[in-house]
């Protein structure tokens, strides 16, 4: 089992009020114009009305659990938009924004559909008149086997991607919070695709 060090959770009181103020510029740029010119992915998000006031985010950060911790490589969890948004979500609000580690921040990140059509994570392998399925996590990639259809190929990637977004949901449960943990447990993986 892994151990999270505890020590490098602890700031100060003017160090989560600059931490907070530094996420609210973020967001603030993510959804302006700069954004939308340098990061099309980002047109159309908007800040809630009280997200927009840097004195209540600041003091909506300091109240949520994650908002201090840090992971295993010293990295401060991330906030997210999307996890506990409905599939479409695209507001910044204190309705829906949780902080989640990395670790689990890149594997719940939305992709675009894959150009050959088929299920992410499932490939056509010629010589074997085949389809496969094929995971990556954490840098190494397991083949998870040829199948008929890209259905069944589907299938069983997704299965695989589940069992390792709920297995790091355990991994970070109590520093990350219920909401997270219960939507991440419950996570829909067509969310997964970008329309």
């Amino acid at each position: 089992m892994t151990t999270h060090c505890k020590e490098n959770n602890v700031l100060t009181e003017e160090q989560k009020i600059h931490r907070a103020r530094w996420l609210h510029e973020g967001i603030m740029s993510r959804c302006g114009n700069y954004a939308k010119v340098y990061n099309p992915s980002y047109d159309g998000v908007v800040v809630s009305d009280n997200f927009k006031s840097t004195k209540y985010f600041t003091a909506w950060c300091i109240s949520q659990t994650g908002f201090t911790d840090k992971d295993e490589r010293g990295r401060s969890f991330h906030i997210d938009k999307d996890l506990c948004g409905d599939a479409n979500s695209r507001i910044y609000s204190e309705d829906v924004c949780v902080f989640l580690p990395a670790e689990i921040n890149g594997v719940i990140q939305s992709r675009y559909p894959s150009k050959s059509g088929l299920p992410k994570g499932v490939g056509y392998v010629k010589p074997e008149n085949k389809y496969s399925a094929i995971i990556s996590h954490k840098g190494e990639t397991t083949k998870l086997g040829y199948f008929d259809t890209p259905q069944e190929a589907g299938l069983v990637y997704n299965e695989a991607k589940r069992v390792i977004i709920q297995s790091l949901a355990n991994k970070w449960k109590g520093r990350i919070s219920d909401k997270a943990y219960e939507a991440l447990m419950s996570f829909d993986l067509a969310r997964l695709i970008r329309q």
